[in-house]
């Protein structure tokens, strides 16, 4: 199903995915490709905070927190945890809500426990 603010404007699409298809995907993927994808979306994520944090006096710091909070388990996943952290560091500073620090501060804990 295409949707979303974007799916309006020609070149952008977003689509929305069931979880029991996606479930199902994953549970028939091959290892090799679930780590290589891990490995690449982690990257895309991390690019994109870079890039907002670039080009944030032009105003393309807006999608850093979103794209902090969905690169982190993918860096997480390929045990990239000094990358992880950093992602969450940045997303903290700009988003200090309870939600917010609910989900990173196990993460932290995991980031430390597997760096000790």
């Amino acid at each position: 199903v295409r949707s979303g603010p974007d799916a309006a404007q020609p070149g952008h699409a977003r689509y929305d995915i069931h979880p029991g298809v996606a479930e199902a995907a994953l549970a028939g993927a091959d290892a090799e490709l679930l780590q290589a994808t891990d490995i690449e979306l982690g990257r895309f994520f991390n690019t994109l905070v870079l890039r907002g944090l670039k080009t944030e006096s032009e105003g393309g710091g807006a999608g850093v927190e979103e794209a902090a909070r969905r690169g982190v388990p993918y860096l997480m996943r390929t045990q990239r945890w000094g990358e992880a952290a950093t992602l969450l560091e940045r997303l903290l500073q700009r988003d200090k809500s309870p939600d917010t620090i609910a989900f990173a501060l196990p993460l932290l804990e995991r980031i430390a426990q597997a760096t000790a």
